[in-house]
């Protein structure tokens, strides 16, 4: 008989601790004593830190910056006094007015936006712009008539100058054109760059390699190079003149072939400054892997290991990162920036570049999320060549466009396969667009695979699909006459959208702060297309994602393991012809997250049960779900009705908390055992205690979606689950939930699912059985 074994990543609660490999309970722990130390070492008097030599305000915004974006808000004591204290600053360096501004635009307060605009205004003016001997053009000085630039300065400028446009502050477009060039100039032929251009033969080093990748990300998602741009009022997606070899990507090559995360590569100090330059060029170029390396997971294992034991700071080498506020504040921006919620991934698959025509499409649609959930994430690139399912689901969606044919192999295939049916979901697209090269061959690859892998095949959404109003409300009738989305139903919900045409494209030219110049006629289009792709993410994810460092279920099928009824505790799912096939894997799972939590053998058989009270009287509890009416026969109600009395449990639930299954459920169990009321069970009831080896359920989430005018919205109540129970001669013989548990504990709940979380549901489910088994 075929079981279902349970691999798991990285362990829930009750799963076994000795993983070698970083968690992200013990990345926050480093964070927290990180933390700790910065406000132990903040001036009572001042509000701000020690600081250096002629930089005013500097050090205190490093270390304020630091604490903003490990999760501190203005309203935070250490936060308010420091933000106080920077307020009274007006600093004059590139390094401190850079700062300060990147603090003000990461507070989010209304009263810094004339600091902030201020603060742009002299970082313009800073900014070298003629070519005198040794001072290049593009580049930043420390202050005004001092130096000649160099690229750790003009990097932090960079910074700054984008934090702030994103804050919603004009930057003049010639300063990143300018800083563009001043970039390109220093790039070495191997790809790095280096400190120093003067200096013949110095060599390059990871911290500056990552200065000038991040800054090149920078400047051109502002100049406009792209693929997709408007010429003579028309919006042109592909055809640009692009140089063939990418500066990017040359960095990118240089630091994977140069790789560290215990020194800095080339140089071997300042290491901790490079990681916080690492965690930049990680984040904003969407890699997960450079060279091979998980940079994150590397990064923070080396940190945690290097945090001092008492005080919890870090103390690198070299001049500054030697400072322990220093070497705190750069570890701290490294592990707090870099565990980023990851919302969405590219797959990069074939040859070629073809499934990167918009290479800037993910930032910006992932920057317009961010704004409207009001929450720092990030988005990746993953390769679908040697990619486990593991790998894949490190990204609750992925994102696949091409032109060309979609070349898979049976393994990569199966894989996929596995990615949906464990929660994953497919947002494809076809590179369709003017100026673009005909999309057929990846079209009618996709519906191939698609109906190769979930025998069905894409079909239109209908108007009424909640993807068209999970976060704005659209009005599909109201799209272009050749645009339409397409879906494919698999497990609890659409688990595959594609477009026939390219969003991307509009994502590129579209402008989460709204300052970019557009054409009229353009705007509704590029807005659409902004607003369907934060539909298809929060409609895909629920609006809830998890730790970039926690690992996902796995159910792989096992044909070797023998189930013994006298030693297993087997629940099987009782046969109702009410759509209980829609969520196979509900009941299985929960199995297996059961048996790592008692020690009795459970498990459910691979066949769903009949109504049979010959093969009923085997069983001690059985499982019924569904999402759709239901009608028992006078015949089955008799069968049920001698399991119960019998000594029987029955454990039900509504998949995707289902009305019509609810109602047929309470209708039918009334007349299998008339008179007894199917009642709330009391929020204190000893079921939802940790009494019978489970859970204290006292705080659970109950998620309901509700129809707004712009949107679909997701109201949340914290406490006991609402699960109703019937009881008979003193014990309670049925256990209803009303809401989701099912999709949930196949990782397939989503926005349009009112009930829990798959963690809350699987205790649920735990309580109920051990409370069953042993009352």
């Amino acid at each position: 008989m075929i079981r279902l074994v349970v691999l798991v990543c990285v362990a829930w609660s009750w799963a076994s601790a000795a993983s070698a490999q970083v968690t992200a309970e013990a990345v926050q722990h480093a964070i927290d004593r990180g933390v700790a130390f910065l406000k132990k070492q903040q001036s009572a008097e001042t509000g701000g830190w020690q600081e250096y030599t002629n930089q005013s305000c500097g050090l205190s915004a490093l270390c304020t910056l630091a604490l903003l974006n490990c999760g501190l808000d203005h309203n935070d004591p250490a936060v308010a006094r420091a933000l106080d204290y920077l307020r009274q600053c007006e600093p004059k360096r590139t390094y401190s007015i850079s700062l300060q501004t990147m603090v003000f635009c990461q507070a989010r307060q209304a009263r810094d936006l004339a600091t902030i605009r201020t603060n742009v205004r002299l970082l313009e003016n800073l900014m070298i712009r003629r070519d005198d001997g040794p001072m290049q053009p593009g580049g930043w000085p420390y202050q005004a008539g001092q130096g000649n630039g160099d690229p750790s300065n003009s990097q932090f400028a960079l910074l700054a100058l984008s934090a702030a446009e994103e804050r919603g502050v004009a930057v003049s477009k010639e300063v990143f054109e300018i800083a563009e060039d001043y970039w390109l100039r220093r790039q070495q032929r191997q790809g790095g760059w280096t400190y120093s251009s003067t200096a013949r033969g110095a060599p390059a080093s990871g911290s500056m390699t990552c200065a000038g990748i991040a800054s090149l990300v920078i400047t051109r998602g502002r100049t406009g190079k792209s693929q997709a741009r408007i010429e003579k009022g028309m919006i042109q997606c592909c055809g640009a003149d692009i140089d063939e070899r990418d500066p990017i990507q040359a960095g990118l090559d240089w630091l994977g072939k140069n790789f560290l995360v215990s020194a800095n590569p080339g140089v071997r100090v300042h290491g901790l400054y490079y990681l916080y330059a690492l965690e930049r060029v990680g984040r904003l170029t969407g890699h997960r892997l450079i060279g091979g390396h998980d940079w994150y997971r590397e990064g923070a294992e080396y940190l945690l290991k290097r945090q001092d034991g008492f005080e919890g700071f870090w103390r690198g080498v070299g001049h500054d990162d030697s400072i322990p506020t220093v070497g705190t504040s750069f570890a701290l921006l490294f592990l707090a920036k870099g565990k980023r919620q990851v919302v969405i991934s590219r797959l990069q698959h074939g040859v070629a570049s073809d499934w990167n025509w918009h290479p800037d499409a993910l930032r910006q649609l992932t920057h317009h999320v961010e704004r409207k959930w009001q929450q720092d994430l990030t988005w990746q690139t993953v390769q679908l060549a040697g990619a486990s399912v593991e790998e894949l689901l490190k990204s609750p969606i992925l994102f696949i466009s091409g032109s060309g044919p979609l070349v898979t192999t049976a393994q990569q295939r199966e894989a996929l396969k596995q990615y949906v049916e464990q929660g994953g979901f497919i947002f494809a697209q076809a590179t369709a667009a003017s100026g673009c090269q005909p999309s057929r061959e990846f079209e009618q690859s996709l519906r191939q695979l698609v109906e190769e892998l979930f025998d069905a095949p894409l079909e239109k959404l209908p108007v009424d699909h909640p993807i068209w109003h999970a976060e704005y409300r659209l009005k599909p009738t109201k799209m272009p006459d050749n645009f339409w989305l397409y879906g494919v139903q698999a497990c609890c919900r659409t688990s595959i959208v594609y477009s026939s045409v390219s969003l991307a494209c509009l994502w590129e030219l579209s402008d989460p702060t709204g300052r970019r110049e557009l054409p009229d006629r353009w705007k509704p289009a590029i807005e659409t297309a902004a607003h369907l792709g934060q539909n298809v993410i929060a409609y895909a994810t629920g609006r809830r994602l998890r730790d970039k460092l926690d690992g996902q279920t796995v159910l792989v099928p096992q044909t070797d393991l023998a189930m013994s009824p006298r030693n297993t505790l087997i629940v099987p799912q009782l046969e109702i012809g009410a759509g209980g096939d829609e969520a196979p894997r509900a009941l299985p799972n929960l199995m297996e997250w059961m048996r790592r939590q008692v020690a009795t053998e459970i498990a459910s058989p691979a066949e769903m049960a009949g109504f049979d009270a010959k093969t009923l009287q085997d069983y001690s509890i059985v499982f019924m779900h569904g999402r759709y009416s239901f009608t028992l026969t006078e015949a089955q109600r008799n069968v049920l009705r001698d399991f119960l009395t019998g000594g029987g449990t029955i454990f039900a639930g509504a998949i995707c908390g289902n009305d019509e299954f609810t109602q047929s459920f309470r209708r039918e169990m009334q007349l299998v055992l008339p008179g007894v009321p199917l009642s709330p069970l009391a929020a204190d009831h000893e079921a939802f205690t940790s009494r019978f080896r489970g859970y204290n359920l006292s705080s659970v989430t109950l998620r309901k979606p509700v129809e707004g005018e712009s949107g679909i919205v997701v109201s949340q109540k914290v406490g006991a689950p609402l699960i109703e129970v019937m009881r008979q001669d003193d014990r309670d013989c049925v256990f209803f939930s009303p809401f989701d548990l099912s999709c949930a504990l196949e990782n397939q709940g989503g926005i349009q699912c009112a009930g829990y979380d798959t963690v809350d549901a699987a205790k649920i489910g735990i309580n109920l059985i051990l409370y069953a088994m042993l009352q």
